[in-house]
């Protein structure tokens, strides 16, 4: 069986480096545009209060994109977070809830190089083609999903009692007030936040984003008890 005609015509090789170049090229002055403008806007938000300038709010980070196709076509592994949260509704999962279970169940995974632990976002599907990930990555995935499902999701960066910490955010709305979940991807934990048990496994959150928007928190105290969501 012949899956392409006798007289197809290939495009030639230069045609295609070009046009692959042209995108590349194209992605990378978009990024660079998109950083100068969120420069400008961390210098403000240090401004806001002297606080501001400790708080976990990262605007890029670093990936898994860092594939060279040919020596004189390069692309940046650095990418805004909006970009690393990317939608999609698995048909093998009937609720959020059987999804949750999915991500909590893959094994955790840190990446090191040279022997010092590497801050390293994966696309879900390296996640998913590999079956393990860091907590970033867990995240990324439960937050993708969640959104797929209509959930008005985010990724929350603050701390715990010990350290740096991430963890997945929703909001539902009710008749009457607005419900804040937190979803923790590596135990498959979900706590209301006014659960007393929240307090003690999340100690400040200092920003959320999802695919379309990143918030930073702007208020006095950043420590969960205090925060108003």
């Amino acid at each position: 069986m012949t899956l392409m005609s006798d007289k197809a015509k290939l495009l030639k090789e230069d045609l295609v480096l070009k046009q692959i170049k042209a995108g590349i090229s194209k992605e990378n002055k978009l990024i660079k545009k998109f950083q100068d403008t969120a420069n400008e806007w961390w210098e403000e938000y240090k401004q806001l209060r002297d606080s501001h300038k400790k708080r976990l709010v990262p605007i890029f980070a670093d990936t898994d994109d860092r594939t060279t196709l040919y020596p004189t076509i390069t692309r940046s592994a650095y990418r805004p977070l909006v970009s690393l949260v990317v939608p999609f509704r698995a048909q093998c999962f009937e609720t959020p809830l059987e999804a949750f279970r999915f991500v909590s169940m893959l094994p955790f995974d840190r990446s090191f190089a040279d022997g010092n632990r590497v801050e390293r976002w994966h696309s879900f599907h390296s996640v998913l083609a590999k079956g393990s990930g860091d907590v970033e990555d867990h995240c990324s995935l439960l937050c993708s999903l969640l959104i797929g499902f209509g959930l008005d999701a985010y990724i929350a960066i603050g701390t715990n009692e010990k350290q740096p910490h991430l963890w997945v955010l929703t909001q539902e709305k009710t008749a009457s007030s607005i419900c804040t979940y937190f979803w923790e991807p590596m135990t498959g934990q979900k706590l209301e936040v006014s659960n007393p048990r929240v307090a003690k496994v999340y100690t400040t959150i200092s920003c959320v984003f999802n695919d379309e928007c990143l918030y930073a928190n702007i208020q006095t105290s950043h420590y969960i008890p205090h925060v108003t969501h």
